[in-house]
């Protein structure tokens, strides 16, 4: 669907270098109505499609029109909108054709997105070229920056005690395709190769081969031993081109069906083959083996003992004030002693930074900047903002007539790039940024004085002019709510002992505004979060008047539903040396409409040292309803 338009579409590649879309037609034959004209051309083969985090993408083959011609073709997004366009954001290198030889060299195979393997809440692709046979990770949040995510040739070499590897690798003909293990419940990806093994026995040398991809980008190698007495002298399986996990339901999703055969250029006949291969569901999980949420298996008893784990990051003589990191890459900005502002790369194995100091690039100096308010203690630091374009740091400074005003600098941090996004004479300071790959533009959260009067709302980079108030905003940070459109902040809504704060969303597509909830509490500081025990749907959490955080499940859009409260956090007692509060597993199976508390069993000094499940109130205790308990893992 046109993420501005709301029109469903379906779109075809052509072998010839176009993208054609069509659109539902009940008049039309076969209900559909093909516009005549291309969206994108020019290209080579149109290979593959993918949605990642609402945004279409296609790779197309590289293509010279003429030797001294510029090469078309790559990864490309779509623009949605009336007048829609597609924007390449990635070239692989351009190999020139050779006599003889097809055009795989400059082709991209296997679009596909999957879940960022670093955690964060969004989608990464991933693509398959067969030369040199690598698989590469591109992500969107990052710029779409491209990196190695497997060498399919040092793979191979290395599972076949080979020197090197220099035959055939090429892979994933279509798509990776999607699975699940069905005793640990780890998400797999299986894609079809072509590689030959000539040192293996006869059944693996005549066979083919498929790869596995874990969900923390770990890859395995499989093989498919070939029946040889059903083949032809000298016949191979060659490529696994397609792989379907079984739709038959005795089969429980453990069995796969894999069809394939190359022929190269050649003709061939008698050469298409399918296999069936099953994993076996009654097996015990292996020592190491995970589920799905790539945690180790969850054992009986009491969690383990937990520390902490203080490592420090940068260099001593530096400041790092108010660093913010971004939830969809690896990277950190902050503000440093003398007030400039930084952004920094992180090493995404380590958590530590890439460089010595992590002052990589300097985006702005705001030093002798005046503040927000006289007499005013200062003014916040950077904040990230995201969106379809990539992540940007949105920030204070003072613009030429030295009144602060919103900025903006993005990747790759060209020098001088920092540009101010308002303007005029009312003094703005930036407090915040949507982070979501899916929309079309950041929304930013800002304070503006206009004479005696402080306004807090939010406007969009691309017409920051349209400046919006928070409505009855209580006083509390509006906070964006990771990977939606959504703001949250506290709204004050009227009771019978005064106003009091409760969660409200703004939806930054369409303005609207709804209070979610309306329970008793006087509710501040709300976020949202997405919750692995509600399959990464988004929860809502507040401070409530100091003595507790509140935990609530609520649509990811502000145009519907209510919140219904599922948890709270409140410390076992509250004391001079005890003032921490507890850790707070979320119930996944508590009953509709009833609220858990979650509470530690024992605290010394100033952390608990054992945590009860979380249970629904009107149990006894936390152990003794089962059904509705579960250990913090």
């Amino acid at each position: 669907m046109d993420s501005l338009t709301g029109v469903h579409h379906v779109f075809a590649g052509i072998t010839r270098g176009s993208i054609h879309h069509g659109v539902y037609d009940p008049a039309a034959p076969g209900r559909l109505r093909w516009e005549a004209e291309p969206e994108l051309s020019g290209t080579g083969r149109v290979m593959a499609f993918a949605e990642a985090n609402g945004v279409l993408y296609a790779a197309a083959g590289l293509e010279q029109a003429t030797p001294s011609g510029p090469v078309e073709g790559g990864l490309y997004r779509r623009i949605d909108g009336p007048s829609p366009r597609w924007e390449r954001v990635y070239q692989w290198p351009y190999v020139p054709p050779a006599p003889g030889k097809g055009d795989e060299a400059r082709l991209m195979r296997g679009l596909t997105a999957v879940p960022d393997p670093l955690g964060g809440p969004y989608q990464v692709l991933l693509g398959t070229r067969a030369f040199p046979g690598i698989v590469e990770r591109i992500d969107p949040a990052r710029d779409h920056a491209v990196e190695v995510e497997l060498d399919i040739r040092a793979l191979l070499t290395a599972s076949w005690g080979l020197s090197s590897y220099t035959g055939p690798a090429l892979s994933a003909y279509n798509r990776l395709t999607p699975s699940t293990d069905p005793v640990t419940g780890e998400r797999l990806h299986l894609a079809g190769l072509w590689a030959e093994n000539e040192n293996a026995a006869d059944s693996i040398r005549r066979g083919s081969h498929v790869l596995v991809r874990h969900l923390d980008a770990r890859w395995e190698l499989m093989t498919i031993p070939a029946e040889t007495s059903s083949l032809p002298p000298g016949g191979r399986l060659r490529a696994t081109r397609a792989i379907e996990v079984s739709p038959f339901p005795e089969e429980k999703g453990a069995a796969f069906y894999f069809g394939g055969y190359d022929c190269a250029g050649r003709e061939s006949h008698n050469t298409a083959w399918i296999y069936r291969g099953a994993i076996d569901s009654q097996r015990k999980p292996a020592p190491g083996e995970t589920p799905g949420d790539g945690s180790p298996l969850r054992r009986d008893g009491p969690p383990p003992a937990w520390s902490p784990e203080d490592v420090v990051l940068g260099a001593s003589g530096h400041r790092y004030a108010d660093p913010e990191f971004l939830p969809y890459g690896a990277l950190v900005t902050y503000f440093d002693e003398d007030r400039s502002i930084w952004a920094g790369a992180l090493d995404g194995r380590t958590g530590g930074f890439s460089s010595q100091d992590g002052r990589d690039h300097l985006l702005a100096t705001t030093r002798g900047d005046p503040p927000l308010l006289p007499g005013s203690p200062g003014i916040n630091g950077p904040e990230w903002g995201v969106d379809g374009g990539g992540p940007a740091v949105f920030f204070t400074k003072a613009d030429g007539a030295g009144v602060p005003q919103a900025w903006r600098a993005a990747p790759p941090w060209a020098a001088g790039s920092a540009r101010a996004v308002t303007s005029g004479g009312v003094p703005t300071a930036v407090d915040g940024a949507t982070l979501d790959p899916g929309s079309p533009s950041t929304a930013i959260v800002m304070a503006r004085v206009e004479g005696a009067r402080v306004r807090y709302g939010w406007a969009l980079e691309t017409s920051a002019a349209g400046f919006q108030d928070f409505p009855e905003w209580i006083g509390s940070p509006a906070r964006p709510v990771l990977g939606t459109p959504l703001l949250a902040y506290a709204r004050a809504v009227a009771s019978g002992e005064g106003p009091r704060g409760q969660i409200a969303l703004v939806d930054t597509r369409t303005g609207q505004v709804r209070t979610v909830t309306g329970d008793d509490g006087d509710k501040r500081d709300p976020w949202g979060f997405r919750a692995p025990e509600y399959g990464g749907e988004v929860l809502l959490a507040a401070n409530e008047g100091d003595r507790a955080i509140a935990v609530y499940r609520t649509p990811e859009t502000a145009a519907s539903g209510a919140a219904s409260r599922r948890c709270e956090c409140r410390p076992a007692r509250r004391t001079r040396a005890s003032s921490r509060w507890s850790r707070c597993s979320i119930p996944a199976s508590a009953s509709p409409g009833r609220t858990s508390r979650c509470r530690p069993t024992a605290v010394r000094g100033t952390r608990a040292t054992a945590l009860s499940g979380c249970s629904a109130w009107g149990s006894a205790t936390a152990t003794s309803s089962p059904a509705a308990s579960t250990t913090a893992p």
